[in-house]
């Protein structure tokens, strides 16, 4: 950058009000934005057949930024599907997993009963170890399934 273009910029920045507080930043921005728009060439009272070359170049705009929109809305649409689907996933796959565990878990318990219980008959006498060894366990036998029998309400007679 040059010497001038850097004095320019200063001067131009001390004129807008940099350093003012929130009211010369936004006066600033607003000044620079105008400055930008007409060294594009867009000024304002264009002559001649300006105005429709704005109404194109507004068309062309409104065109592409609904293009994007539609293709944006989709795009969006996608990935809440797949997001979705994903969730659904993870609380299948969830499900499962606690499954197992409880699985597991009865597993564990069942497995610590065994190994105290072989603990304790260890540490039991020698003859109540054989005993316990050697011996059966019986259940008693279910009682025989009762039929049930249709009861009758007599009618009382008058």
């Amino acid at each position: 950058m040059s010497d001038s273009s850097q004095r320019e910029r200063a001067t131009r920045s001390q004129s807008h009000g940099v350093g003012k507080g929130k009211e010369g930043l936004g006066k600033e921005i607003d000044e620079s934005a105008n400055e930008d728009y007409k060294a594009d060439g867009r000024t304002e009272g264009r002559e001649g057949g300006g105005s429709t070359e704005n109404r194109e170049e507004s068309r062309n705009d409104f065109f592409e930024h609904f293009q994007m929109n539609k293709c944006l809305s989709t795009n969006q649409k996608l990935w809440r599907d797949r997001v979705e689907a994903l969730e659904s996933k993870i609380d299948v796959t969830i499900q499962q997993k606690e499954s197992e565990m409880r699985e597991l878990q009865e597993q564990v318990r069942d497995l610590m009963f065994y190994l105290e219980t072989q603990k304790k008959v260890e540490a039991s006498p020698e003859d109540t170890r054989q005993e316990l060894q050697k011996g059966h366990v019986v259940l008693p036998s279910p009682p025989p399934p009762t039929t049930a029998t249709p009861s009758r309400k007599h009618k009382k007679k008058k």
